[in-house]
């Protein structure tokens, strides 16, 4: 089951990653953060829910 906390750590980083204008105007290395953050959160929920089979 995916927590609260890893819950939020995917909604964050989708919806930043879903506003084409705040993409625009953010510098390149600031998206391939949130997109490699948001990576990894969802990294983490896989194995978690993985473990759990």
């Amino acid at each position: 089951m995916v927590s609260i906390k890893n819950s939020g750590e995917i909604k964050a980083p989708s919806g930043r990653l879903s506003n084409a204008g705040l993409m625009d105007k953010t510098p390149a290395d600031v998206v391939r953060g949130v997109r490699d953050a948001l990576t990894e959160a969802q990294a983490a929920i896989l194995k978690s829910q993985l473990a759990l089979l």
